[in-house]
């Protein structure tokens, strides 16, 4: 996660990544499956993960084909945490806040933002310094709204935020997240498996 405002939490509050749960390990089997295939159809092997927290998802990447990674987030701590967990990764990971991010040092071909937007106090500020960065492609996934919350309510989590998780301060169905997409990229592909959606877009 990547973020001007301090008070914003870094990480995760649930591990998706290494949860035993059967069914939340199916959710992040959809996950990580999209995410590997619009990928792939980017042809893009130049990749920078913004807001990549603890970076597991940026190791998982960087085993399935010859990628070089760029992976940032504002958090220290986080990133710390990257380099110690992903050593044995081709990632190179850095501390960054995303409105400072510039195309000259930070650009790449593909731009990955997955599970950021929606902490952001101004998202159309942080999309704006996206389009920038892109070269080519950007692939964005925030969660499915009003899905996400209440699959959280399921399973007995947050409920007195009505299932809202820590740190989520924007709200999108699929056709609210499309549309704010659309003001600067061209859209070729909206996925939607359960709860997120995925747009994966070039910058007009």
């Amino acid at each position: 996660m990547l973020s001007s405002h301090p008070s914003d939490p870094s990480g995760n509050y649930y591990d998706k990544y290494g949860t035993r749960n059967f069914i939340a390990r199916r959710l992040m089997a959809g996950f990580t499956h999209t995410l590997f295939d619009l990928v792939q159809q980017t042809r893009c092997t130049d990749i920078h993960e913004v807001g990549c927290g603890e970076g597991k998802l940026a190791a998982l990447l960087s085993v399935q084909a010859n990628y070089q990674i760029r992976a940032s987030d504002r958090s220290a701590e986080m990133i710390a945490q990257a380099k110690t967990e992903h050593a044995h990764c081709p990632v190179s990971f850095f501390t960054h806040d995303l409105y400072t991010l510039t195309p000259d040092k930070h650009g790449a071909d593909l731009i990955l933002c997955c599970e950021v937007m929606e902490h952001l106090a101004d998202p159309e500020a942080g999309m704006a310094i996206i389009h920038k960065l892109a070269r080519k492609h950007v692939i964005f996934s925030v969660p499915r709204e009003p899905l996400w919350r209440v699959l959280n309510m399921a399973r007995g989590s947050y409920l007195m935020n009505l299932g809202n998780t820590p740190g989520h301060i924007q709200h999108w169905s699929t056709s609210a997240f499309t549309d704010l997409v659309e003001q600067r990229f061209k859209i070729l592909s909206v996925r939607t498996p359960i709860p997120w959606t995925f747009i994966a877009c070039q910058p007009r």
